[in-house]
C-alpha cells in the first residue's frame, strides 16, 4: 500500500495550536488564485517541529524538502510532489474542515521525478511555481499503472466530481478515497498521483510536509 493513516494521533489542543500559529503569521501567507493560500516553511518553527516526536516513529524526518500550511476552497488538481529530490515521502496533517472531506491517492505513479500538475484542457494565466502544469494523466508516458479504461463512474461521482474536473481528467486511474480528518496524519509515497476529493466543505486547512527517504 502506497499510504498509511495514523488515526487520532493529534489532540484538539495540538490542532488549535497549529491553527493559531497559522493565523498569527498570516502576514507571511502567499495568496494564490482560485481560493488557494499558503504559508510556506512552517517546519522551522517549534509549533510545527513538535510533530517530529510523532512522525519520527514512522519516517526519517532528518531532511525536510518542503512544507506549508494551506487553505483552499477550490480542489487541487491531480499532481505529484517530487521537486527537491526523490525518493521522498509526503505527510498530510488535516487541521480544519466543516464537512466530511476526502483526499485521493491514486494507484498510478511517475517513474521520472519531475513534479507536475495534470490540468487537462484547462489553461492558467499563471503556472504553478514547482508542479508545472501538463495535460492529461492518460497522455503522460511516464505514468505507471494506467488501466486504459475510464475511471470507475461511482468512484468519480462519489469522490472526484467537480465542475472543472471531468472523467477524462482521470482516465486510466484507480485510487483510494482517504478521510481528511483532523487528528489523523496521512503518510504516502510522493511519486503517487494525488488530489483533493470533491470539495464538499466551504474550505479546508491542512499542513503539508515532505521528507527525503524511502516510503516503507
Amino acid at each position: 500500500m502506497q499510504y498509511k493513516v495514523l488515526k487520532n494521533v493529534l489532540s484538539q489542543e495540538q490542532i488549535e495550536s497549529i491553527l493559531n500559529f497559522y493565523n498569527e503569521y498570516r502576514h507571511l501567507i502567499e495568496q494564490q488564485d482560485n481560493g488557494w493560500e499558503k504559508l510556506n516553511s512552517p517546519w522551522s518553527f517549534d509549533t510545527i517541529k513538535n510533530l517530529d516526536s510523532i512522525l519520527c516513529k514512522h519516517i526519517d524526518t532528518s531532511n525536510n524538502l518542503g512544507d506549508n500550511i494551506y487553505k483552499h476552497t477550490f480542489p487541487y488538481f491531480p499532481h505529484v510532489d517530487t521537486h527537491g529530490g526523490y525518493p521522498c515521502v509526503n505527510v498530510l496533517v488535516p487541521l480544519y474542515v466543516d464537512k466530511p472531506q476526502k483526499f485521493i491517492i491514486f494507484d498510478q505513479y511517475v517513474k521520472e521525478y519531475t513534479p507536475r500538475t495534470y490540468m487537462g484542457d484547462i489553461k492558467l494565466d499563471k503556472d504553478f511555481k514547482t508542479n508545472t502544469s501538463t495535460s492529461f494523466i492518460s497522455e503522460d508516458t511516464d505514468v505507471i499503472g494506467l488501466t486504459n479504461k475510464p475511471i470507475d463512474q461511482k468512484f468519480y461521482n462519489d469522490n472526484l466530481k467537480h465542475e472543472y474536473r471531468t472523467e477524462k481528467m482521470f482516465y486510466g486511474c484507480t485510487g483510494h478515497a482517504v478521510d481528511f480528518t483532523p487528528g489523523d496524519i496521512i503518510i504516502f509515497d510522493s511519486k503517487f498521483i494525488h488530489c483533493t476529493g470533491s470539495m464538499l466543505a466551504d474550505y479546508k486547512i491542512g499542513l503539508s510536509l515532505r521528507f527525503s527517504g524511502e516510503y516503507a
